[in-house]
């Protein structure tokens, strides 16, 4: 069996795709979201189903030649706008045992249009102007219902 990729590289590797140019970016992104009372649960909901769903084994879908269907990328967001992850010790406490910082975590600013003066800095900030709803796809976990436009 191969080694497993820790959460931390995958994170990393989940950045680097958001942060690729459009036209080399797998479509649509897909994006796993806990609830909007971003618990701890719910944290830790979005980040194991989004790596689970991106290292399971392929599946055969129903192909008349019986491949593999690839894998897709997953990627993990915490409800929250980066400041407030602060606010949350308990996220520190797991994060910390899973050998993961509150920067590797992606957050509301990572995938929403920045508003005029909200200008973000710290670790790779993505610019996701260029991110249509379109090809996006959003997985819910934890009691959770879509809204917004």
């Amino acid at each position: 069996m191969p080694p497993r990729t820790s959460l931390k590289a995958f994170l990393a590797t989940a950045r680097a795709a958001l942060a690729a140019p459009p036209a080399k970016r797998a479509r649509p992104l897909t994006f796993v979201v806990g609830n909007e009372s971003a618990d701890l649960d719910s944290l830790c909901s979005a980040l194991l189903l989004a790596y689970f769903h991106t290292y399971a084994p392929p599946k055969k879908r129903g192909s008349v030649d019986g491949s593999l269907a690839a894998s897709t990328l997953h990627i993990p967001i915490c409800h929250l706008q980066r400041a407030d992850l602060a606010l949350r010790p308990e996220f520190a406490a797991v994060l910390r045992d899973a050998d993961i910082q509150g920067e590797d975590v992606f957050t509301l600013e990572d995938v929403l249009p920045q508003q005029d003066g909200n200008a973000l800095s710290g670790k790779d900030v993505v610019d996701t102007e260029d991110i249509r709803p379109e090809d996006t796809r959003w997985l819910l976990v934890d009691h959770n219902a879509m809204t917004g436009p």
